[in-house]
């Protein structure tokens, strides 16, 4: 896998730019809605605790305090060993800390725990996020380099900026994507909301909303949200249940 291979690249400057190791500011948990959780389920079915060693792991990485992202990712795995995003996590911790060999098991053993974890976090290639996605026929296609995002984006935000776009669910759920792609992970839980006003039935958008939740560190609501995408009629968000939600 292309992906893999950037754990061997020679410069550990390079790869680690490649990967976006540290956690983007759009990405950091606000502390006002972290583990706020609305959904009607037990949030312990969706693992909770080990979302906080997550977190906490994941906030130690952008401060550059990588032994102490390892001890989280470690807390995480001690409490559930089957779970593919922790080692993915700790790959990328011990990676910082030089230990390529190490960082390529784990890498390589997340993947045969969950196939879509690195899609899921857009490694290598934010746009690969998409693959695990709901999105419209020829939405890569328009988007064949990283400028192509802020010029879509902008041309959703004029749509947006119409009567005729406020009342569209689905350009909603077309700009909640690129804000995924880029990041934004709650604002694109915004906009997924706002098409889900619009369109209660909207399938795609409970998953990607849901995507998006995982991303942004709430878990309970975002297995709800893939839960609902399911009873709705789209048969993709069981597989993804199964891979995201199975604590």
């Amino acid at each position: 896998m292309k992906t893999t291979a950037y754990f061997l690249r020679s410069s550990t400057l390079v790869l680690l730019s490649v990967l976006g190791l540290t956690v983007s500011l759009s990405a950091q948990p606000r502390s006002s809605s972290l583990f706020r959780n609305t959904a009607p389920v037990e949030t312990k079915r969706y693992g909770s605790a080990i979302n906080e060693q997550i977190v906490r792991g994941d906030r130690y990485m952008a401060r550059g305090q990588f032994e102490l992202a390892l001890i989280a990712y470690d807390l995480a795995i001690t409490q559930n060993p089957a779970f593919a995003e922790s080692y993915m996590k700790r790959a990328l911790a011990k990676l910082r800390l030089g230990d390529a060999r190490s960082a390529q098991q784990d890498y390589d053993l997340a993947l045969r725990l969950n196939p879509y974890v690195a899609d899921l976090y857009g490694y290598g290639d934010p746009l690969r996020k998409s693959a695990v996605m709901a999105v419209e026929d020829g939405f890569l296609e328009q988007l064949q380099s990283h400028q192509d995002l802020f010029v879509s984006l902008e041309a959703a935000d004029a749509a947006l900026s119409t009567y005729e776009g406020r009342r569209d669910a689905a350009m909603y759920k077309h700009r909640g994507n690129l804000l995924v792609l880029l990041g934004h992970y709650f604002e694109a839980v915004e906009d997924y909301s706002r098409a889900i006003l619009l369109n209660p039935d909207y399938a795609e958008a409970y998953y990607n909303r849901g995507i998006a939740r995982i991303l942004a560190y709430n878990r309970p609501d975002a297995c709800h949200d893939l839960e609902r995408s399911v009873e709705l009629g789209y048969e993709r968000g069981a597989l993804k249940m199964e891979y995201f939600c199975a604590f």
